[in-house]
């Protein structure tokens, strides 16, 4: 029987549906490809510029690497890894002196961070741990053998960090007895997680009852529990003190690709620890004023259409973040006073007891040996302190020693009537000696400038104030040492309260006279008046009743969440003022009548190169800004995800950002990128190493040189404001100046190598749950002398010439439109001269408009979508040109002074081409309408052959 033929109607239906999927998909692509197209540029690693040489050229690398090949690098960054890492670890308890352990020891791994160990952070701080070194195989290159069993155990088992671990009692026997021949130690690995995007559970902050039930069972096996902390946040360890067998702890943080081979040559003794915490570990979590309030409420009437700025939280704790409270409430009891030795606070405890309220304190650190300090001196040297020690090694082995220097401020009657808060010790230098052998000796020497005694009064003189009264300068081991020698210079004991006795020796005094409200009226860099520029960054803005944190009444003033509750009292909401709501959801731009529209296209085409090296202030600027199009200020500020674009007016050619606060990352774009991870920077920080610090920051310039990156977003000068932040592992540390030494230093060596940093996330982006355009309240004060100066420092100490700004707001505008902090402050007092980018503007929720920000001060979208900011240039005001042109003007001053130029000079011409995945793009066009047209010729053609 003879098959019957398809209709006609059928087939052109069948082919006719396939032709138009194929229509519709080419479309798809051609809108996606052309609407992110410069993402899709950068993950590819193309570019959308070529060079043209017009003339005979000279040398034009005008930064150059220290090294003859890349494998040179490479072995040179690995090595730097591991003197990072085992610079950074800290020692926090080690007794009867189990550690180190002896060459060859044969021990047990514990704990599930044997199998899920952390290399490095989530989000843009990670790294690619498929290229670190495993902790076995760490431990075996070391000489220690180590336990098979027990950790084919763990790497058989379905596990998650800080979520169980494997009891006890599903142990085999054969693991059971495996136990008795590696015995040496049980090595316990406790690992937590840090993400961008997300918070720290409070439960994260301590031990499950799975890992305690592996605890006591260590305990009861074992003579010898080391404990090996891989985390990015202080958990509540109280825990240490409970077990007769649990003997030292060591602190490792992240090691990154190839830090992890110093742990064990720490555990052995080969590296002596000389790590100092950055944190305060507290035996309850909660007992810190920040925690009692982290985290946000909501506000009922908000009229963002996305939510974004539904959101909104207080720090009420004001200045007495980490030490800077426990330390203060200390210094109060034992001085007796006010009210801080009883009420609010006290965790369910009847008094304030430093001792069981703190177990490590900031700036803590042991070694395997001792030393002994003396000679303690301070000078005073006109607008500066030199303080000098001698630091000895007492002990039997050589390492290294940190000398800590903290000072204090007078607390007076003027203070408290002008809501001006003192902390009771603030860290105000460090040094970091070389390796000391057995009996050798070195005398340190720290900086102080007196601006260091500032203290910012928004109330009174609206300035910088110097109070009258006696200020202590201590040398301490850690933040607790100092403030027990401070005590003892006062004339306190044991008997008044102290934990310990203080050594007045090592204090010094210097007296100021008068209350000084002018010295320090006006910046001393930029000679800019400074005056309060964040009353509404404070809640008492808003609400005139609302009382932060002062030491003058720890108990009227602790710290609760802001807002009405829920009915379960875990939610709080609030309906904001008619101000806030404008403040915080509508766009602040204004236009100025007295405005005029600059000079576009001017046709001069003058070759951006000439004004490498030249002041930002240069009258030439105004030459080369007059080349631009309208067009191509407005591309150049909106298109500014992970690259600056290419313009060949001026021959500028595109130039490279990317993230990776841990080293240039490839983890969320350009995936081509092969760089080293490096241990992150907390790690980084408990070195207490400027040297390091710098080092750390070549590495990464060395790096974008070897894969054409020019700018980096990091490093995070971000504050450890609580345990809970997600992302404190991108950042320093809970001290604003050992963050901004080290940011500084960091800086700098990056700079050096021709990259430009952007430093995040200016500023109050502390938490990471509703981070989109929350509303961050907070005084001018805590502002000013704690979030901000890691930022100032490094702008003034490494003339830093990025920054990012992050999503939240001050109070209720966003930091990316907030004129008084990227202008006022930023630019006007401190001087700086760079590019500022949003943080990822296609995330935006409807409240990053350019128009404001770049009327701000703002100048680069972190925005990889052509259509979005787009708006018709045809309307473009005076007013918004001249912030595009301001804007153009930063991106072009800090790019034709980084790498983005090796190989360009005058004789050279920029020129815009094709990217390579476009000419794919278009012979894919191409080729698909050549089917569709043949296609529909054979439908046609069938059709018509077969119409009857």
């Amino acid at each position: 029987m003879q098959k019957k033929k398809m209709g006609n109607k059928l087939f052109a239906g069948i082919w006719g549906t396939v032709l138009a999927i194929l229509l519709i998909g080419i479309i798809v692509a051609n809108y996606f490809g052309n609407k992110y197209q410069t993402l899709i540029t950068r993950s590819l690693g193309h570019s959308t510029s070529k060079v043209v040489t017009t003339g005979e050229s000279g040398d034009s690398e005008y930064f150059k690497s220290d090294y003859a090949s890349h494998d040179e690098l490479v072995a040179h960054q690995a090595e730097f890894s591991r003197q990072l890492e085992g610079e950074g670890i800290v020692l926090m308890k080690n007794e009867n002196a189990s550690l180190p352990l002896t060459e060859g020891a044969k021990v047990t791994l514990l704990g599930t961070g044997t199998k899920l160990f952390q290399y490095g952070g989530g989000g843009s701080g990670a790294i690619d741990e498929t290229k670190a070194v495993k902790l076995k195989d760490a431990f075996e290159a070391e000489g220690f053998a180590v336990n098979p069993d027990v950790w084919s155990m763990y790497d058989k088992a379905d596990l998650k960090v800080g979520k169980g671990d494997i009891l006890p009692a599903d142990y085999s026997d054969a693991v059971k007895a495996s136990m008795a021949e590696y015995g040496d130690a049980a090595i316990l690995v406790i690992a937590r997680t840090g993400h961008e995007a997300n918070d720290i559970d409070e439960k994260f902050q301590s031990l499950n009852s799975d890992e305690i039930a592996v605890v006591e069972y260590a305990n009861e096996n074992f003579e010898n529990v080391v404990v090996l902390l891989n985390t990015p946040n202080p958990i509540a360890m109280g825990w240490l003190d409970e077990y007769e067998h649990v003997n030292s702890c060591l602190w490792i943080g992240y090691p990154g690709q190839e830090g992890l081979p110093s742990v064990p040559r720490v555990v052995k003794g080969a590296i002596n620890p000389s790590g100092r915490l950055v944190d305060t570990y507290a035996y309850d979590t909660l007992s810190a004023p920040a925690a009692q309030v982290y985290g946000d409420g909501s506000i009922e009437n908000a009229t963002n259409e996305t939510g974004a700025k539904k959101y909104y939280t207080v720090y009420s704790e004001n200045i007495y973040v980490g030490y800077r409270y426990y330390e203060t409430r200390y210094e109060d009891v034992v001085l007796g006073q006010g009210n801080a030795a009883s009420g609010a606070g006290m965790n369910g405890a009847d008094t304030y007891d430093y001792a069981k309220v703190v177990q490590y304190p900031f700036g803590h650190g042991l070694s395997y040996t001792r030393f002994e300090y003396s000679d303690f001196a301070l000078a005073e040297n006109g607008d500066s302190f030199t303080a000098t020690v001698t630091v000895t090694n007492d002990g039997d082995v050589a390492g290294k020693d940190v000398a800590q220097l903290y000072f204090q401020s007078p607390y007076t009657d003027y203070d408290r009537e002008n809501l001006i808060e003192k902390s009771a010790v603030e860290l105000c230098g460090f040094a970091k000696t070389g390796e000391l052998a057995p009996g050798a000796s070195e005398t340190v020497t720290i900086e102080i400038p007196k601006e260091t005694l500032r203290a910012y009064d928004s109330k009174g003189a609206g300035t910088y104030i110097v109070d009258a009264g006696t200020y202590y300068f201590a040398l301490g081991r850690d933040a607790h040492g100092a403030m027990n020698n401070i005590l003892a210079a006062k004339g306190k004991t044991e008997a008044d309260g102290m934990t310990a006795p203080g050594d007045a020796a090592f204090t010094a005094t210097y007296e100021q006279a008068n209350l000084d409200s002018t010295t320090y009226k006006a910046d001393a860099k930029t000679g800019t008046e400074i005056v309060n520029r964040f009353d509404n960054g404070s809640l008492t803005y808003y609400d005139a009743d609302f009382v932060y944190l002062t030491r003058a009444d720890w108990e009227g003033t602790w710290p609760t969440f802001y807002g009405t509750p829920d009915s379960k009292g875990k939610k709080y909401s609030i309906v904001a003022s008619d101000a806030l709501i404008h403040d915080s959801q509508d766009n602040l731009f204004t236009e100025d009548p007295d405005a005029e529209m600059p000079t576009f296209g001017s046709g001069q085409n003058i070759n951006l190169i000439t004004m490498r090296g030249k002041d930002f202030d240069d009258p030439d600027w105004e030459a080369v800004l007059d080349c631009l199009t309208l067009q191509e200020m407005v591309d150049m500020v909106r298109l500014g995800g992970w690259q600056t674009m290419a313009i060949d007016s001026i021959s500028k050619p595109m130039s490279s950002d990317q993230d990776g606060p841990a080293g240039i990352s490839g983890e969320l774009i350009m995936s081509n990128v092969d760089c080293m991870g490096y241990p992150n920077q907390m790690v980084l920080a408990s070195t207490w190493s400027t040297e390091l610090s710098e080092e750390f920051g070549k590495c990464i310039g060395e790096d974008g040189l070897a894969v054409d990156v020019q700018g980096w977003y990091a490093p995070g000068a971000g504050m450890h404001r609580s345990n809970y932040g997600g992302r404190n592992y991108e950042y320093y540390a809970e001290d604003s100046y050992l963050s901004g030494v080290m940011c500084a230093s960091e800086v700098a060596g990056v700079q050096s190598k021709g990259m430009y940093c952007y430093l995040k996330h200016m500023v109050l982006n502390d938490q990471e749950d509703h981070r989109y355009g929350i509303n961050t309240f907070v005084t001018e004060q805590a502002l000013r002398e704690f979030y901000l100066e890691p930022f100032e420092m490094a702008v003034k100490q490494a003339d830093c010439h990025g920054i990012m700004a992050a999503f939240n707001g001050i109070g209720g505008i966003w930091c990316g439109a907030n004129s008084a902090l990227l202008t006022d402050v930023l630019k006007n007092e401190w001087g700086f001269h760079g590019i500022i980018v949003t943080d990822y503007a296609t995330a935006n929720g409807g409240y990053m408009w350019m128009d404001m920000g770049t009327q701000a001060g703002a100048d680069l979208w972190l925005n990889s979508d052509a259509e979005a900011y787009s708006g018709d240039t045809s309307k473009i005001s005076a007013t918004y040109a001249q912030a595009l042109r301001r804007a153009s003007h930063d991106i072009l001053y800090t790019v034709v002074n980084s790498s983005a130029m090796n190989g360009i000079d005058e004789n050279v011409k920029v020129v815009k081409v094709t990217p390579q995945w476009k000419i794919w793009l278009y012979c894919l066009d191409a080729f698909v309408g050549l089917v569709i047209l043949g296609g529909i010729f054979l439908i046609v053609r069938r059709c018509r052959k077969n119409k009857n």
